[in-house]
């Protein structure tokens, strides 16, 4: 397998002990050894990639297991990375209710004794920007939801579209 893998990606799945040969092809950017099926990555855009498995490793703090895919790896090597996780089949229970059951527990503040290595504060935001799509999103730490929601996102996409009648009217909604 290792010969059409890309070697970044041969060397990331070693850093978790797993045989790049033993792998065997899913679809695109999928592999399994039989036990486990992995999704990959690899990108020149390391503040996306550092961001996307930050993301992993922060929802996994909270996530009921099974709910989010576990981030393995993520190597940087001469201005590439290449990032290895769980991978999921998203194929979904129809059950709302689980669904929203499990929301709301991934959502929740947990106790955990690594909240100092995840980059909670206590405060809405994120320790490093993240992406929506290519857009970087500012995660400033806010001291309220309403603070950080109005000013790092809507805020934030009124500024970007930078047209002026709906830069006013936003200016009056906050007001309210």
């Amino acid at each position: 397998m290792t010969k059409s893998l890309d070697p970044l990606l041969v060397k990331a799945f070693k850093t978790i002990n797993v045989d790049p040969t033993k792998l065997r092809p899913i679809s695109s950017g999928i592999y399994s050894d039989g036990t486990t099926s992995y999704f990959t990555k690899t990108s020149s855009s390391l503040p996306e990639l550092r961001a996307e498995n930050a993301s992993l490793v922060a929802l996994s703090a909270t996530a009921p297991d099974g709910f989010v895919p576990r981030p393995f790896t993520l190597l940087e090597e001469n201005g590439r990375g290449a990032m290895v996780s769980e991978y999921f089949n998203l194929g979904g229970s129809k059950n709302q209710r689980e669904l929203g059951l499990k929301l709301a527990q991934m959502h929740r503040i947990p106790l955990h004794d690594r909240w100092e290595e995840l980059g909670y504060t206590g405060r809405f935001g994120f320790a490093i920007p993240t992406f929506c799509g290519v857009t970087k999103q500012d995660n400033t730490w806010s001291d309220s939801w309403r603070e950080f929601y109005v000013k790092r996102r809507l805020g934030d996409m009124v500024r970007r579209i930078g047209d002026s009648g709906l830069r006013k009217e936003w200016e009056r909604m906050k007001g309210r």
